[in-house]
């Protein structure tokens, strides 16, 4: 009676503190979907945070020019993968909800087949990339890391696309178990690798590889059992609806080279492996918030495409500022936090290997900042609006080359950094502008 009691109190005064800043705010729902996103972002922080433990340990196991080579492979690897963001993973989020909401485990059954369908050729590019580069032996690191990130594409991103599907289903739970099974199996791998003495690019990404396959069969089967033989959804309807929606995606994921993965690859080019290397040690601290980030991007916009299926406008803005507001205030505390500590954080994470560029870690966490400020207008604008990919791609792909190349020369890996901050602080200030006219053409049809 008493929980009871101090439950009713507390919703009470959420509802009374919504109506003074004019917000129809049920208390009810602010519960659900905080348990949600609380389920989100344990599960992101789990999965990120693997990925952050491993990329810590390769940076202290691996030499300078192996862990270069492995930046410049992942940076690769993720360049590739907006292909797989664009036809599958976007659409299946924006066209699961609206359009397949009443088939929806039939239509994410077969994103399966999609997600092969997409991924096998992207492998074979950079298997055979890395086997030319094999053959010629000029940079043997460089063939070592490009064929274990083609063998392991399809597999990597599988918990990707898994982890996406329960989203969809609003089961943040399930993509929480996938999750924890990923980084159990992730540490076991890595683990074994440096424990006989393996210790390369190609073996940590062939590592990546098997944790990823494994977490996906255990957790992804019985969705799959259960739903994967009907028939009533057209496959080839399926692949043609996530092309016309993910078409405009696919030219901003060209694009996207030249944006957050080419600052590793000009300072390999221009300087040497072990430069990207450095540059990709210094991003590891600020990929835990922007991991975050992305957990509730991906919990947000099947809920926002839901209220513009609905023609709801009002939910859907009012849902866009709530995510921005609690998505900033946390990178704000957080690249706080990483302002201070900076220098003892590095030393314990990396025994000084990289203390000269310590002070990039503070500069970094405000992309984190800025991409949480651009979430919530981007999901509003992207509900609708897909070639806001291209449009921003675009913006992108200019401030990030031009800022690259002529920092780089300055400053060299700092310019890296700096670079990298400016290009996310355009693509904040343009999608604000967006949204910005958005509002005004909402306001003139209330």
């Amino acid at each position: 009676m008493k929980e009871q009691g101090l439950y009713d109190r507390v919703t009470s005064r959420i509802a009374r503190l919504g109506a003074r800043l004019g917000w129809n705010v049920r208390a009810d729902r602010l519960f659900y979907w905080g348990r949600k996103s609380g389920l989100a972002i344990l599960d992101q922080g789990l999965f990120s945070g693997a990925n952050f433990l491993s990329n810590i340990v390769l940076a202290r196991w691996l030499t300078s020019a192996e862990y270069g080579a492995f930046a410049v492979a992942f940076a690769v690897f993720l360049f590739l993968s907006g292909f797989h963001n664009a036809l599958l993973l976007e659409p299946m989020s924006v066209l699961g909800p609206s359009r397949y909401f009443q088939k929806i485990e039939a239509y994410l059954s077969a994103q399966v087949r999609l997600h092969f369908t997409l991924t096998l050729p992207l492998a074979l590019f950079l298997t055979l990339t890395g086997l030319f580069l094999q053959i010629r032996q000029d940079v043997p690191e460089m063939a070592g890391a490009l064929l274990g990130s083609g063998l392991a594409l399809p597999l990597i991103l599988l918990p990707w696309t898994v982890r996406r599907m329960f989203y969809v289903l609003k089961r943040p739970k399930n993509a929480m178990i996938t999750s924890v099974f990923y980084a159990l199996f992730l540490g076991a791998s890595l683990g074994g690798m440096h424990l006989y003495g393996l210790d390369s690019s190609f073996a940590a990404l062939l590592s990546l590889g098997l944790a990823s396959l494994l977490s996906s069969v255990l957790t992804g089967v019985g969705l799959l059992a259960q739903h994967g033989n009907d028939v009533s959804l057209s496959w080839w309807e399926i692949l043609k609806a996530h092309w016309d929606y993910g078409k405009w995606i696919v030219a901003a994921a060209i694009l996207g080279v030249a944006s957050g993965q080419f600052q590793t690859l000009f300072l390999a080019g221009s300087l040497n492996l072990e430069s990207a290397g450095m540059f990709r040690a210094m991003q590891n601290f600020m990929l835990p918030m922007a991991q975050a980030v992305t957990a509730i991007a991906t919990l947000g916009l099947p809920a926002l495409s839901y209220d513009y299926g609905r023609g709801d406008l009002r939910s859907l803005r009012r849902k866009g500022l709530f995510i921005t507001l609690a998505l900033t205030g946390g990178a704000i505390i957080y690249a706080i936090f990483l302002w201070i500590f900076a220098l003892p954080i590095e030393r314990l994470v990396y025994a000084g290997k990289y203390s000269t560029f310590a002070w990039m870690i503070p500069l970094l966490t405000l992309v984190p900042v800025f991409t949480a400020a651009a979430t919530g207008p981007s999901l509003v604008l992207r509900t609708y609006r897909p070639q806001i990919h291209l449009i921003g791609g675009a913006v992108q792909a200019v401030v990030s080359l031009s800022t690259t190349i002529l920092l780089v020369k300055i400053w060299g890996v700092g310019g890296a950094a700096i670079s990298l901050v400016l290009t996310y602080l355009a693509v904040f200030v343009f999608t604000v502008y967006l949204y910005r006219i958005w509002c005004l053409s909402y306001e003139a049809k209330e």
